[in-house]
């Protein structure tokens, strides 16, 4: 199968080429890192030819800093997007695109990747474009960019620093945290069991964890002397409770995750342990 990976140097992008590789498929990789722009509809177009699926994983990230971005993150994430939608129709190429949990918040990534969900679903049902769309909780593991101050690699190059956690808000919000690997192994998933054009589907754990519990966990695991410091909520953000329905990736996909927090934790310390 020829496949193509958006945002394939990034951290999800990157495992998720490994993994294609090793099952044997022909993978190439669009990503600004490689000097592809996902902006340019004629580069796009070039990338999908001959490709029977794409990934779609580029995408500008961040909270914070996009809201001093925000021509940008429409830039590459909206008609980014759009390009790679009209490339894959032209193409006749299937997709598979990761997209947020329906959470509350006004910022410019949300926003954003609320209209990607629903110019998808336009392609889909007025187009006829074979599109899976999965739904993914938050993700973790080896690789993340500590510069988009996510939650778990920032917790955990503070805990091997001894240095305080700062924690938004009161550390009560709790989300569904997904590794990686299990998050790849769902993409997989997709092609092994056709699941394009059922729905949205939801891809986590099915287990609610709170930020206070994540923090514990890794001073617990990396027997650091850091404390927990509280800090009020950024901007975009609201106090949230949210969790996958795994149930649609059970019976359509056959996709269950495997590894647990602790595991996970585990490995993702010992990869920003050499980071230092």
């Amino acid at each position: 199968m020829n496949i193509l990976v958006t945002g394939g140097s990034g951290f999800i992008g990157s495992h998720l080429v490994d993994k294609l590789f090793k099952l044997r498929h022909e993978v190439d990789i669009f990503d600004i890192k490689e000097g592809n722009d996902i902006r340019n509809k004629k580069t796009v177009e070039r990338a999908c030819k001959n490709k029977d699926i794409i990934f779609h994983l580029a995408s500008k990230l961040g909270t914070r800093k996009l809201f001093d971005n925000q021509i940008e993150a429409v830039e590459v994430n909206v008609i980014g997007t759009l390009n790679i939608l009209s490339s894959s129709l032209k193409n006749n190429c299937k997709l598979v695109i990761a997209i947020l949990p329906d959470a509350n918040w006004l910022n410019m990534y949300k926003i954003t990747k609320e209209s990607v969900e629903k110019y998808c679903l336009m392609y889909q049902k007025y187009f006829n474009l074979d599109v899976a769309l999965l739904r993914v909780y938050n993700v973790y593991g080896p690789r993340q960019n500590l510069e988009q101050e996510k939650v778990i690699p920032t917790f955990i190059m503070k805990a091997l620093n001894n240095e305080p956690i700062r924690i938004y808000g009161d550390g009560h919000q709790s989300s569904d945290y997904i590794y990686v690997s299990d998050v790849v192994d769902s993409m997989v998933a997709v092609l092994k069991n056709n699941g394009f054009n059922k729905g949205i589907i939801d891809i986590g754990t099915g287990k609610v964890i709170s930020v206070n519990t994540i923090a514990e966990t890794i001073i617990k695991l990396t027997k650091s002397s850091s404390i927990k410091k509280y800090i009020p909520m950024r901007k975009g953000e609201e106090k949230i409770n949210i969790v996958a329905n795994t149930k649609c990736a059970k019976d359509l996909l056959d996709f269950r995750a495997k590894i647990p927090l602790e595991e996970g934790l585990k490995k993702t310390i010992e990869y920003y342990k050499k980071l230092k």
